[in-house]
């Protein structure tokens, strides 16, 4: 159903999905994050971000990051300076793959 709001590109239930997104289960998560990708709201990789750094969910902060990633060169340039200020190896790990999946996390 989320999925379906993307391909209809409905941007009125586009602020409801992102105000209620940390109370969705994960599963419902990945929804909303396929949903603002495909639709790309104005604050879309605002909330993106905002994501990515709440989330403990590996699966979904690659998920994220890809979705950022992306968006458009502003996606591009997002990772880029979230990466310059990881000094987590793991995270910065993730943020390798999410820029080439071929590297495993």
């Amino acid at each position: 159903m989320i999925e379906a709001i993307g391909v209809l590109q409905n941007n009125n239930i586009e602020d409801a999905l992102i105000a209620n997104y940390d109370f969705e289960p994960i599963s419902v998560q990945h929804s909303i994050i396929k949903t603002v990708t495909e639709t790309k709201p104005d604050k879309g990789l605002e909330f993106l971000k905002s994501a990515f750094y709440k989330t403990f969910d590996t699966s979904l902060k690659i998920t994220i990051g890809r979705a950022i990633y992306n968006y458009d060169n502003d996606g591009v340039n997002l990772i880029n300076e979230m990466e310059s200020k990881i000094d987590d190896g793991f995270e910065n790990l993730i943020f390798k793959h999410i820029k080439n999946p071929l590297i495993k996390v």
